[in-house]
Parts: structure tokens; sequence; C-alpha cells
């Protein structure tokens, strides 16, 4: 779902604080110590068990394929980040910098000791995998950008599916600094549908690493925050077989205007919601209102000990200080970061939440568990429900609740 007004501001004022305070124009002096926000007390009776319950472990590690990444572009200049199996003894590595998709101005003054960079096992322009393989379409929150959750979507890949995710301009971190986002619910909605039509063009041209790859009979949207609210504004498209919708809901409008807020109809096909237990930007209440709107099959995870932003790499960044706030807390002027947006910044990023990469296993099963059934790769959905579930360490499911019926 869009996030409401005041938290669209917070998160442009947040990316401007984590970065560009960070210049040598901050204090030498130690930054102050942050802590986190507890959870609010949730009194849901929800239909099944609230018990803590160990996740299925089937698809939580890599899977067989070793995976290929590259860039695209949409017909308008926009980026489109691909994730696809590759052939068979592709070895290598990718990493990303967060820099990269600043301003100019702001990465020249952003120092260079500060890390904010990701690695996936991912081999740019690799040879594709023999076969043809269903498409997953990825569509980032605000302030974010097309690579924010690399470990899920090089994840996707490695078992067997070609992932796409585009750039909204209309909402990246680019476009918030740079004081061209609009927040153009319709924009991210045509750029991912734009971005299918690409993989399936890609999929044509001879000597493209696509070429052959794609089987566009399965395509399957996936969104993170605000990029839940445009993947249910395509979730209706005749491509789409099924959709996932991670600390998002369907509430369109500023929730703050109760009024103003409106949701869409959802379609009869399956569906996976999955929330951050310790959510305060996105509550799980509002994403099990949403599942409830849902047609069977529907699935719902509540991850325990997570928070919003346990669905992208960012909690890695200034890691045990809080993701990207924690990288102004390195430049010295974490003091200068109100209470308001150190909350946005960090949410699932400290204590009480677990560290992101325990929880990172249970996000990437049940989203691969989901496209693999939806494939028709699984007949049945394999530990989408309490009674499935098998050993993942350290990690709890607070809630399952199934509508398979």
């Amino acid at each position: 779902m869009p996030m409401p007004q005041s938290h669209r501001r917070a998160a442009a004022a947040l990316a401007v604080l984590a970065f560009a305070l960070t210049v040598g124009a901050c204090s030498d002096s130690e930054a102050s110590a942050s802590t986190g926000t507890g959870s609010q007390a949730d009194s849901r009776q929800p239909t099944e068990s609230t018990t803590p319950l160990p996740v299925g472990a089937a698809y939580a590690e890599p899977g067989p394929y070793p995976v290929g990444g590259g860039e695209l572009a949409l017909d308008d200049g926009t980026a489109v980040e691909g994730w696809y199996p590759a052939a068979e003894g592709t070895t290598g590595t990718d990493t990303y910098s967060v820099r990269d998709f600043l301003p100019e101005a702001i990465q020249q003054i952003v120092p260079e000791d500060v890390d904010a960079t990701f690695t996936t096992p991912s081999a740019r322009d690799a040879e594709g995998a023999d076969g043809s393989f269903p498409v997953v379409l990825f569509s980032h929150g605000a302030s974010g950008f097309r690579k924010q959750a690399s470990f899920l979507t090089y994840h996707a890949a490695s078992w067997g599916d070609v992932v796409a995710a585009p750039d909204h301009p209309s909402r990246t971190l680019l476009g918030f600094l740079s004081g061209t986002a609009s927040t153009n619910r319709a924009e991210a909605a045509d750029e991912l549908r734009a971005t299918l039509s690409r993989v399936q063009a890609e999929n044509e041209r001879a000597g493209a690493p696509l070429e052959g790859l794609v089987d566009d009979e399965t395509v399957i949207a996936m969104g993170h925050s605000a990029g839940g609210g445009t993947v249910l504004q395509v979730a209706d498209d005749a491509p789409i077989d099924g959709y996932v919708s991670m600390a998002s809901g369907n509430r369109f409008g500023d929730p703050e205007q109760s009024s103003t807020t409106t949701t869409l109809p959802l379609p009869a096909k399956a569906s996976l919601w999955i929330a951050g237990e310790n959510d305060e930007i996105i509550e799980p209440t509002t994403t099990t209102a949403a599942f409830d709107g849902a047609d069977a099959p529907s699935f719902y995870w509540e991850i325990g000990a997570a928070g919003h932003n346990a669905f992208t790499d960012f909690c890695t960044m200034g890691e045990g200080q809080g993701g990207l706030i924690g990288l102004a807390d390195q430049g010295g002027c974490g003091d200068l970061v109100p209470d308001g947006l150190r909350r946005l910044g960090t949410d699932g990023c400290l204590p009480p939440n677990q560290p992101v990469e325990e929880v990172w296993p249970a996000i990437q099963h049940s989203v691969v568990a989901f496209a693999q059934y939806v494939a028709g790769v699984d007949r049945e959905p394999v530990a989408l429900d309490a009674d499935a579930a098998a050993d993942i360490d350290g990690v709890t499911v607070a809630v399952v609740m199934n509508a398979d019926s």
C-alpha cells in the first residue's frame, strides 16, 4: 500500500539525513547511542493458532541454479534489473552500492569509508540455463530502488524464476533526493507492465542472456510496502497468475484522512501476504485486513521479531546500528536525526527484532514456495501452512493463516 503522506515526507527527509548528513561537515565526535522501539500490543484474534511455529526449510536454502544478472531499460530509459537461472558452472558475485542510486552531487560528498554495499552470488550477463522459467516482477517501495531486495530476488532466481525489477522514478531514492518524485501510482503500475513486455522481448532477441529462457505462461507480481500497492493495481491483469504483498495492504490515499482512502477489488487469483510482527510503519493489522478480502487460495505469514525493513537489504548497511540510519551515526551526526525519522529508518533493524539475515530464510522460503505452487511445480503448497512447516533454526512465524478453499 502507498505510504501515508506524512511517511512519504519522512522518507524523503530520511534519505537526505542518512546520506547528505554523513558528509565531512559532520562533527568528528562520537555519535549518540540509539535504541529501537518496541512493537505495539496486538489484540487480534487470528483464525488459527498464534503459537510460534518453526518455518519450513524446503526453499530456505539457495536453489539448484547459479544466478545470472543484468540491466535492461524500458523505452523511456527507466532501468530494470534482472536475475535469472544461469548455465551450470556459472560463478561470480555482484555488488551494488546505495551511493550509485544518489544524485551525483550527493555521491561526491558521501565519504568513501561509508559502506553502503550489498553483495549477492550472481554473475553479470551470464549465459542462461537450459529450459524456460516463470517470470516474477518485483516492485520496490518509497525511497527505494530496483535492487533493494536483492537478498530475495537472487534467491528466487536460484530456484528457477526469471525476476525483473524496474525502478519507479516517481518514488525512487534518487527521485526523492532530486525533488522529482511524484508518487504517481499509475506510472508505477505501467512500469511494472512495461517490464513484463521488455522481458518478453528479450526472450525473442537473438543473443540476449534471456533468449529462450522465459516462460510467460506463469507470471507473479511481488512488491514491498508501496510496491505492494503497485502489485494490487496490476494483479487483475490477464498475464498475472498470482501476487505477493510484503509489509503492505489494500488502502489507497492517506490513511490519516480515512474519508479519502479507497481499496481495490482483489482478483480471484492466488496470493501471499507477508508482514513483520514488529512493523510499526505498516502494521500487521493492515496486512491481515487485506488478506481477509483475498480469494482462495491465499496465504498469510507474519514473521516473528521482524519489522518493515526486514524485506530489504538495508538493515545490513550500518549493521548493528540501524541500517541506513547507522550510516548517519557513523558519520558523527546521528544526533541530528529526529526520533520519528530514526523510527522509520530503523524499523526492523534493531532489537527487539532479530538480525535480518536470520529472518530472511522465512521470507525467501515462503515466496519461493508460493511461486513454485503457482507455477505448478508443487501441486500443493509446501510449508505455507502450520501443518507443513519444518525447522529453520531460530526463526518463527508468529501467525499463519490460509484460505485454501
